[in-house]
């Protein structure tokens, strides 16, 4: 993989992990705008079915995105793991490059 593939792939992953963790930090605020929006005060397991659907949304949309970004990442586990499996084979640069770009926005 060339040097420039490699930069584009971590800028990539970059904007997705922004993206996503900025999306997810707004999840128990969407789940009480739906569930007020609906009228579903009663119990803990609507909140839960909302939080999930919402969550299952999220990850349906950022799926989509991360295929059109030509294969981005939002999680280091998943990069490091089909490398460590063999089920994919970038250069140790590509993921010296990757890992650092999908934990930055990560809060501490």
């Amino acid at each position: 993989m060339a040097m420039g593939a490699a930069v584009r792939e971590a800028a990539a992953d970059g904007v997705v992990t922004f993206l996503w963790v900025l999306c997810v930090s707004t999840l128990g605020a969407s789940t009480a705008a739906v569930t007020t929006y609906l009228s579903l005060h009663e119990g803990i397991h609507y909140a839960l079915l909302v939080t999930v659907s919402i969550l299952a949304l999220l990850l349906f949309a950022f799926n989509l995105l991360c295929d059109a970004l030509g294969g981005a990442s939002f999680n280091p586990t998943g990069v490091a793991a089909f490398y460590a499996a063999g089920l994919t084979s970038p250069s140790l640069f590509s993921i010296a490059l990757r890992l650092p770009a999908q934990l930055w926005p990560s809060p501490s």
